[in-house]
């Protein structure tokens, strides 16, 4: 099984440099609204896409930085490439993950 993450954001201090500091650049901050709403309005477009070709969203419990989908016909990380480029989504904002099946395990 494939499956594909979306990296929504992670925590502030990850992003912008406000660990340990008393005052803030505020134009740090309009930076990163910038950057994410960017970041935000391409992630929305790519899951319109695989939502119309059919791809799934794993039941999100405690997920806190990312979206994790997949799609049932899609068996190899070769296949999930394919559909991707197909469906015209930039391979730089996902990541893939292939997993044997039960099945494969027992063989």
């Amino acid at each position: 099984m494939i499956e594909l993450s979306l990296w929504l954001y992670g925590k502030p201090s990850w992003e912008m440099d406000i660990e340990g500091k008393k005052s803030i650049d505020v134009n740090m901050l309009r930076e990163q609204g910038t950057y994410l709403k960017e970041h935000l309005e391409t992630t929305a477009a790519i899951i319109e896409r695989l939502q119309k070709d059919g791809w799934a969203m794993l039941e999100v419990y405690g997920e806190v930085y990312e979206l994790v989908f997949y799609k049932e016909a899609i068996r190899t990380q070769e296949e999930a490439i394919l559909k991707l480029q197909q469906l015209g989504i930039d391979m730089r904002c996902v990541d893939l993950r292939e997993f044997c099946d039960e099945e494969e395990w027992a063989s």
